[in-house]
């Protein structure tokens, strides 16, 4: 809401953010995964929902557009990050 007022509206969301913490299958636990799933998934689905009837507002001409940035590991996962190869193939 905050940035809408201050900048007049809103056109563009960009989910550029990220954060990776590694963990193999067999050594990873359930924290790991909430961890990774929620930062890398949660949050840019809730940026989303806010953003939205922002962006709704907006004229068609401006093209009001949700740009989500996820990782060469969401197709080539790697063992040493498993949920966090899981939570970008999400995204």
């Amino acid at each position: 809401e905050k940035a809408a007022e201050i900048m007049g509206g809103l056109t563009t969301v960009v989910n550029a953010a990220g954060v990776l913490k590694g963990g193999a299958m067999g050594n990873v636990d359930l924290d790991n995964y909430h961890y990774n799933m929620t930062c890398n998934t949660q949050s840019p689905f809730e940026i989303m929902v806010h953003a939205i009837p922002f962006l709704k507002k907006q004229r068609k001409e401006l093209s009001p557009s949700i740009v989500n940035v996820s990782s060469v590991n969401g197709k080539q996962a790697f063992a040493a990050c498993v949920s966090y190869c899981m939570s970008k193939a999400a995204l």
